[in-house]
């Protein structure tokens, strides 16, 4: 069997000639470090996928990075494979299928059909090497950032909005391209247009300081956790498996300890996952503060009663499909009996903008009231912040980046996170400062 590390550090394999290997590491970045080493930089990428550990044939994976048990692994060849005989249908843009109504788009060729492996041509004529792949994705982008900003400008010369200048044009350019939904970003620049006088609207420095003052305004930030001034104050963390909620909960229970001096309680409601009770075993004595497990609404009650001298009740909860109302149901249930005065729905920055928006759609059902976006450290952009914020009516607590208990946990400021947003992943952004973490 074996380790954990092993299996996150080696590329699994037999190593015959066009074999498919395997590269697990913390980030995705880690794992393409991992096939270029074995494989060289014309490797093909089969397949890209996060997974989590479990008990089963191929032993225990857990135990990274505090506790997490989730990391990233990637499917590579060192020979392309031979392709599918059926074509593949045209696919349409992650915009416009998710926000917009534009008439749909190619993105990528076809590959031709082939009857055996034998029949293709080498991967050095073919050009479909990892280096030809990350062009072809970065031309496909480009691509697609173009149709829409078309789309715009065809929207103006049909009459459908006044004439923008080319300072607001390129703020709108800019959004698309860090994942801000198109109707979101194009009634931003609207809004924008109409407020902005003529002058100030053809300088650049100015029309970028009115969009971030506008994209503040859309995020509703309520700042850190609010404690009351009688009995436990009693906090939950929900979302989808993955999206890092106990590391989340630990940050913050670190933050109230070791910074505030104050009494936390623990409740682990998520008992079935394989390891959840040994990493909040450790959390318990990292800090030296109660855990008490708790399956099903009546456990719940019970546990929070046995911590009724505490300041703070945080709850860590299992992770739930946003499309199961079953279960969503029942977490419901489990949260009106603890009485919970704070429920933050915990959403990974470096999900897919329409998976964020279905995530915070669907979680209505237990009635959260906070948001918190976690991961923003592997957030290839930060867009759906505001694709979120601008949909949603909730307030928005916490952003946190790192997997280790000690890394940073932020309260949530409209200022700071519209900075984020306008400049994207800009370092030099911020003052100088980069990103607020």
């Amino acid at each position: 069997m074996m380790s954990v590390n092993e299996q996150i550090n080696s590329g699994i394999g037999n190593g015959q000639d066009g074999e498919t290997f395997s590269f697990r590491g913390r980030t995705t970045a880690d794992a393409m470090q991992k096939v270029v080493q074995k494989l060289g930089k014309d490797a093909f990428i089969i397949e890209k996928k996060q997974v989590r550990g479990s008990k089963g044939k191929g032993g225990l994976l857990g135990g990274l990075l505090g506790g997490d048990d989730e990391f990233v692994e990637i499917i590579a060849s060192s020979a392309l494979p031979a392709p599918k005989q059926e074509q593949p249908k045209a696919k349409v843009s992650l915009l416009q299928k998710t926000y917009c109504n534009l008439p749909p788009r190619e993105e990528f060729a076809p590959r031709p059909s082939a009857s055996s492996a034998d029949e293709l041509p080498s991967i050095e004529k073919a050009g479909r090497g990892l280096a030809a792949q990350l062009d072809e994705i970065k031309n496909a982008l480009q691509k697609q950032m173009s149709s829409e900003l078309e789309a715009f400008v065809a929207m103006q010369a049909r009459g459908g909005m006044p004439a923008v200048s080319d300072a607001l044009l390129a703020e709108y350019r800019g959004m698309i391209e860090n994942d801000v939904a198109a109707d979101v970003a194009r009634q931003l620049v609207e809004n924008l247009n109409r407020e902005i006088p003529g002058a100030k609207a053809a300088s650049k420095d100015a029309v970028r300081e009115a969009l971030c003052e506008a994209v503040s305004r859309t995020i509703d930030a309520a700042g850190p956790i609010t404690l009351k001034e009688e009995g436990p104050t009693v906090v939950a963390m929900v979302g989808p498996t993955g999206v890092g909620k106990t590391t989340t909960m630990a940050k913050i229970a670190v933050e109230f300890v070791y910074k505030r001096n104050l009494r936390v309680g623990i409740i682990n409601e998520d008992v079935r996952r394989p390891g959840a009770e040994a990493q909040l075993r450790n959390l318990s004595q990292l800090l030296g503060v109660p855990v008490h497990a708790a399956e099903g609404p009546e456990r719940g009650a019970e546990a929070l009663r046995q911590m009724s001298d505490m300041d703070l009740v945080l709850i860590d909860t299992a992770g739930r499909v946003p499309s199961d109302k079953a279960s969503l149901d029942e977490l419901a249930l489990f949260l009106r009996a603890v009485g919970a005065d704070e429920v933050h729905l915990v959403i990974s920055g470096d999900c897919s903008p329409r998976s964020a928006l279905q995530t915070a759609e669907k979680f209505e059902r237990i009635e959260y009231n906070r948001l918190i976006f976690s991961k923003l450290d592997e957030a290839a952009s930060y867009g759906l912040i505001l694709n979120v914020a601008a949909q949603v009516n909730k307030k928005m607590s916490y952003v946190t980046s790192g997997r280790e208990y000690m890394e940073s946990v932020v309260p949530a400021e409209g200022g700071s996170l519209a900075k984020l947003i306008c400049d994207g992943r800009d370092e030099t952004a911020n003052g100088g400062r980069g990103r607020p973490w």
